[in-house]
């Protein structure tokens, strides 16, 4: 079944009615491999989570849209007061994955809505890491701290 209404986070404010398709940066997927799209979910706390982690101050983060969980921070803390969320009619969208909850636009998506939302009354939809799974990420993507 098919949902009606898709969401997308953001950090910065996009300029415009639409969401231009474009290649996420995604460290679990090698970039030759990434497809350019618009990237949305039907999970709002999801979009609004990525958009948490996607902004300034957060220099590592993740959030898996299979198993529905808080997003982690490895790096970082979020040191900007607002994000944004897009949400949009999910015509001419197609789910990632069976076990997904991300779904991926090939064409520029017309936005419907849009709020502005402070990141201190969501704080609860993230998490910082833990300092095994610090290492861990770190292993995993021959990152050096």
């Amino acid at each position: 079944m098919k949902t009606n209404i898709l969401y997308h986070g953001t950090s910065k404010k996009i300029k415009g009615n639409f969401l231009i398709p474009n290649k996420p940066q995604d460290l679990e997927i090698p970039i030759e491999k990434i497809k350019k799209g618009v990237y949305a979910t039907p999970i709002k706390n999801n979009a609004i989570a990525m958009a948490i982690i996607s902004s300034k101050g957060v220099i590592s983060g993740s959030l898996n849209f299979e198993k529905n969980k808080k997003a982690i921070i490895y790096e970082g803390w979020p040191k900007q007061k607002y994000v944004y969320l897009y949400s949009f009619l999910s015509e001419g969208f197609i789910k990632k994955s069976k076990k997904s909850s991300e779904w991926i636009s090939k064409d520029k998506v017309r936005i419907i809505n849009l709020k502005k939302l402070k990141i201190k009354s969501y704080l609860n939809l993230i998490r910082k890491a833990t300092d095994k799974e610090i290492k861990g990420f770190f292993k995993k993507h021959n990152i050096i701290p």
